[in-house]
């Protein structure tokens, strides 16, 4: 859902077991040589998984660590490697960010303050889109797997019309039906 509203393709999304991910959205990069918007778009992206298990699930997990992993990847790179920070100078190459950032703690801080300030992007991305994502866990719930085809189908739907049901009558069996998800299969945003 939040790649959808950053602008981003989305191929599929899924709630099957992969790893220790409960699930996953795979989207289609279509820019091979991206601005800082479309890598924080990127970025975002890779946060709301985290960003909807705090605000939908029962809090952040330890799933997220792929996602977090390639989140600071990025985040460094536009600093230290894509020249599109404060300084040109090209100190890394995008792959081999991590032992940069483990020597040193001024790009780390700068990642961080980074990645804090999306995390608050997708933080704000789920809570506007609540409702589309829980018809979402809804069908993922049913299905699955859906393409990016039904998922588009289906936040057209949702955007058109509010929704009325559980959600509306007793909030708090909603919320225990997206901990199930979140904890039996995972969050997939």
């Amino acid at each position: 859902m939040a790649a959808l509203r950053l602008g981003l393709s989305v191929a599929t999304v899924s709630i099957r077991m992969r790893g220790s991910a409960a699930g996953e959205t795979t989207v289609e990069l279509h820019d091979p040589t991206p601005a800082r918007a479309g890598l924080e778009a990127q970025i975002t992206a890779l946060l709301a998984g985290r960003a909807g298990d705090i605000l939908l699930g029962s809090g952040a997990t330890s799933g997220a660590v792929s996602d977090l992993r390639e989140a600071t990847r990025l985040a460094c790179a536009v600093h230290a490697s894509f020249g599109l920070g404060a300084t040109l100078l090209h100190r890394t190459g995008p792959e081999t960010t991590k032992d940069l950032l483990a020597r040193d703690p001024r790009l780390a801080a700068l990642v961080e303050a980074d990645l804090q300030r999306l995390m608050g992007k997708a933080l704000a991305l789920v809570e506007a889109n609540r409702a589309v994502i829980l018809a979402l866990a809804d069908r993922l719930l049913e299905r699955r797997v859906l393409s990016g085809a039904e998922v588009l189908a289906l936040v057209a739907a949702s955007t058109g019309t509010p929704r009325q049901d559980r959600d509306s009558i007793n909030p708090s069996s909603r919320r225990d039906h997206v901990d199930e998800l979140s904890s039996r299969e995972g969050t997939a945003i």
